[in-house]
């Protein structure tokens, strides 16, 4: 009877061992899926910079050329 409940208590200490090596797996999944998301936040705000680089060299360049308008005609006159 006394090994019976050693068996068991070995049985339980096992299935607690499972149980936090599971617990731990869960974590480190929900950690990688928050990491997963970070990247997509970190990579849409990457592109969002660069359409904003890209915009303000578009509108950089078109005073330029404004601007040179301007001084050739003031040349011309």
């Amino acid at each position: 009877m006394i090994l019976y409940y050693i068996i068991k208590m070995d049985q339980i200490i096992e299935l607690e061992r499972q149980q936090e090596f599971l617990q731990l797996k869960i974590i480190n999944l929900k950690s990688r899926v928050k990491i997963e998301e970070l990247e997509k936040k970190l990579l849409e705000a990457l592109v969002e910079l660069d359409k904003y680089k890209n915009r303000v060299i578009t509108i950089s360049r078109s005073e330029q050329i404004k601007n040179r308008g301007a001084e050739c005609e003031a040349l011309n006159n």
